[in-house]
């Protein structure tokens, strides 16, 4: 009886030890899968934000170029207006001093 409880043992002990190599064969598979699994999920979760990204930085692109247009429109028509009443500055100068030219004292003199 001693030597068949002995074997019983040991054939108990040698089946834990094929399960646990079993099992552990099972989860290092698992284990692989999962990171596999999650190492796609990362790489489609960074196209996603590169994709994101770049929409972001074409619409930021847009939005600065017609905020530059704007102000370069702006810009010149300030500089019209500065150009006109410059003009009519000058105007003003120009027949400013031809009538003290013409209406000086030395000229009516001779």
């Amino acid at each position: 009886m001693a030597v068949k409880s002995i074997r019983t043992v040991t054939e108990l002990e040698e089946n834990l030890r094929k399960r646990k190599e079993t099992v552990t064969a099972e989860q290092k598979q698992r284990l692989a899968e999962v990171q596999r699994n999650l190492r796609r999920q990362v790489e489609q979760a960074s196209q996603e934000t590169e994709t994101q990204v770049q929409a972001m930085m074409t619409a930021a692109e847009q939005d600065a170029a017609k905020w530059t247009s704007s102000v370069l429109e702006q810009a010149q028509l300030e500089c019209e207006q500065m150009k006109q009443g410059a003009r009519e500055r000058l105007k003003w100068a120009v027949a400013f001093l031809t009538e003290k030219v013409v209406n000086h004292e030395w000229q009516s003199s001779k």
